[in-house]
């Protein structure tokens, strides 16, 4: 199956814009984290959102406490680890570089969702996932078109079954839409609370890491959880 994979990413046409050369042209000044940044042009900023993707969530100073309770189970520090990573990738590849800007959405932050391409035509998203430095986000898949959810979507796969980055300790990944879920729970509990609410979830994780549900099932399971609580 791996090797039927591989050999589809490579027959794959690389996946360009039929319209790159008319998108606008504006330059990174600032890097939030691995999926959102601030460009400018002609003296107006905006900050974007990439479209189709999550990165790991980074580290902050609330953090701290339910960071510390959950250090056995290294789903706090695995997270913070590749939101850093996706970050750093981020600042390195794009800050102070110029970028073509596709718009596909505003979102309620007045943030622009949107297809962000390299000066070679490289779509950035791309790069971030084949790294294993994102995961496909597959309730926001739907609006993009098919050769690129095929790339996607194949070259996570890829990522996974190489454990690349995000995916290199399954046992302790979190997709970060349902990271920043958690992590909303936890804050609202005392120590002892989420304490209890972790010895329901690692079991869902665990049955995830041992490949016995897959993630679709983990996510619903855990959306029940959370709503339990």
């Amino acid at each position: 199956m791996h090797k039927v994979v591989s050999l589809l990413v490579e027959n794959l046409p690389t996946f360009y814009p039929c319209d790159f050369s008319r998108l606008e042209e504006w330059r990174v000044v600032f890097v939030y984290d691995g999926d959102t940044f601030l460009v400018s042009r002609k003296g107006i900023s905006k900050t974007i959102r990439l479209a189709y993707i999550d990165t790991a969530e980074t580290r902050r100073d609330s953090d701290q406490r339910i960071e510390s309770i959950n250090s056995v189970n290294d789903i706090y520090a695995h997270q913070f680890r590749y939101g850093d990573l996706a970050k750093d990738f981020a600042f390195r590849t794009l800050l102070n570089k110029k970028v073509r800007i596709k718009t596909i959405d505003i979102d309620r932050y007045d943030r622009s969702i949107a297809e962000v391409y390299l000066l070679d035509q490289t779509l950035f998203q791309i790069e971030l996932v084949r790294h294993g430095l994102a995961s496909v986000y597959y309730r926001y898949l739907a609006i993009s078109y098919d050769p690129l959810r095929v790339l996607l979507v194949v070259n996570e796969y890829l990522a996974k079954t190489n454990l690349e980055g995000f995916w290199s300790s399954p046992q302790s990944v979190v997709l970060p839409d349902m990271f920043r879920r958690l992590k909303r729970v936890h804050q609202k509990l005392d120590d002892n609370g989420i304490l209890a609410f972790n010895i329901l979830s690692d079991r869902i994780l665990l049955d995830l890491s041992n490949q016995d549900i897959s993630h679709v099932e983990a996510q619903r399971r855990m959306n029940s959880l959370i709503s339990d609580t």
